[in-house]
């Protein structure tokens, strides 16, 4: 990891470019085709065979009489989170966790991610690893709709619903207004000295 902090410019750049992508989206308002819809579970599939294969199930189960005329432009229709949920059938991911929205309650599903602290300060060592950032699936399986906030964005959970956000350790994340803490996202990790001893003179 680069000690040197993002130039001005180049932060500004990039918090441009995400503001655009979530006003415009990847097709800049265009409907979307099968291969964007790719390009947006790459991170999570990592690659067009378990794509696919979501895909598939979760059209043949809505449109069982579609034809190959169809089925393209029934892909294309499903939103990214759905097709993640779909192809990993309840299992989380080092960069996605999961909070499950159950009719009993909530549960948050993660793989702890190591973050470096400084031995001296008991504080994390780089400036950029004090927020640990990831993906969180919102997977529903409640039959009524559930209002989650998100450092005070409200967002409407339909009934078996499913949706995709990023958040930190430092969202402010609520459940029909319930707090829910995300701080097992990461687990601390110390340093250590590996010292090493040649077997001869």
């Amino acid at each position: 990891m680069c000690d040197e902090p993002i130039p001005d410019k180049v932060r500004d750049a990039l918090d441009r470019y995400r503001r655009l992508l979530d006003e415009h989206g990847p097709t800049w308002g265009e409907d979307p085709v099968a291969y964007v819809r790719e390009m947006e579970t790459n991170a999570y599939l990592m690659g067009a065979h378990a794509f696919y294969i979501a895909c598939m199930n979760l059209v043949a189960a809505r449109n069982p009489d579609a034809d190959d005329a169809e089925f393209e432009a029934l892909m294309a229709q499903l939103e990214p989170a759905e097709i993640v949920r779909e192809f990993l059938d309840g299992r989380v991911l080092d960069n996605l966790a999961a909070l499950r929205l159950t009719p009993d309650g909530v549960r948050l599903d993660a793989h702890p991610q190591a973050v470096l602290v400084d031995e001296t300060s008991g504080m994390n060592s780089h400036p950029s690893n004090a927020v640990f950032r990831t993906s969180l699936l919102l997977d529903s399986s409640r039959e009524t709709a559930t209002t989650v906030t998100v450092d005070g964005e409200r967002l409407e959970i339909p009934p078996r619903g499913v949706r995709l956000i990023a958040v930190t350790t430092a969202t402010a994340l609520t459940v029909d207004g319930t707090p829910v803490a995300l701080d097992s996202f990461t687990r601390k990790a110390w340093p250590a000295t590996l010292r090493l001893r040649a077997g001869f003179p």
